[in-house]
């Protein structure tokens, strides 16, 4: 997943396929459902229809996100059921930019073409497309402390709190929790590559497409629960002025085409070599340590 330091930075978009060839780090790390789930094939990833049938699920939600999003930011991390609509009303406008789909009318949810197939997108104009708990769970890394200790301990934290947020940071990997959420998923959909191969089936679409959207799922319930238990840690009013840190950064989004069968081809190749497995299960130690 790429985190920007600074929300200013262009956010590119976290989901694209071709980023599942590059490795199988990438593979367990970028992930989509719930604690311990593995692949479910049946699943169905949501789809968009058009761009008015979209618009219409997400202009109601977005008045309740962005209200609560302003007057109560730290419901929108506690909300399982708010998180899961926001995911899948954006996993169904980003899957459309990189598959290439008609557009038109896409402006009135504040998608800006580029000119060369991409889209920008105003997170701060339209905070229902921003990734908001993935960005402070990759910000406040250890890596990162030493820069975001001070602003907090000038906007209102003690020092105490700040030491409450070191051991928090370093108890809790982030990323090694995600990669943990995303490993059986990965896996699992592993075997039923094979498992279409003894069929001498090519695996269906549908389903590689189901699984991009588990695993990616996955990934994002893990971060949210991940600054979730961070705000338990806290006490309300250092929860708050944590929050109001990054929500006063401008961050905008970039979402671009992708060929996505090439990478989903490259991806399972990867997955049928025999040491598959092996090397999933070395490389999440790894995300650990």
């Amino acid at each position: 997943m790429h985190v920007p330091s600074n929300r200013r930075d262009p956010q590119r978009q976290r989901w694209r396929g071709s980023v599942m060839a590059m490795s199988i780090l990438a593979t367990l790390a970028l992930g989509g459902a719930a604690r311990a789930a593995s692949f479910d094939e049946k699943a169905k990833a949501p789809a968009m229809k058009s761009v008015s049938d979209l618009r219409a699920q997400v202009e109601p939600f977005a008045v309740k996100y962005r209200a609560l999003h302003e007057s109560n930011p730290e419901q929108v991390i506690r909300d399982p059921a708010m998180a899961r609509q926001k995911f899948d009303l954006k996993w169904q406008l980003v899957r459309a930019v990189e598959s290439k789909q008609p557009l038109e009318g896409a402006a009135a949810l504040g998608l800006v073409a580029q000119g060369d197939g991409s889209y920008r997108i105003d997170l701060d104009a339209y905070p229902e497309w921003d990734d908001f708990h993935e960005t402070i769970a990759g910000m406040l890394s250890r890596a990162n402390m030493d820069v975001h200790g001070p602003r907090l301990l000038a906007r209102g934290f003690r020092p105490e709190d700040l030491i409450t947020l070191r051991n928090y940071v370093a108890a809790n990997n982030s990323d090694a929790q995600a990669a943990e959420e995303t490993a059986a998923i990965t896996l699992a959909f592993a075997n039923t590559v094979r498992k279409y191969d003894k069929l001498k089936r090519p695996v269906p679409d549908t389903v590689v497409e189901s699984f991009y959207y588990q695993r990616s799922r996955a990934h994002s319930e893990a971060k949210r629960r991940w600054v979730e238990g961070l705000l338990q840690a806290l006490d309300a009013q250092r929860g708050r002025v944590l929050l109001s840190t990054f929500l006063e950064m401008k961050p905008y989004g970039i979402w671009a085409p992708s060929d996505l069968k090439v990478a989903a081809d490259e991806l399972m190749a990867e997955m049928r070599k025999p040491e598959f497995e092996a090397r999933v299960k070395a490389e999440l130690k790894g995300v650990a340590q």
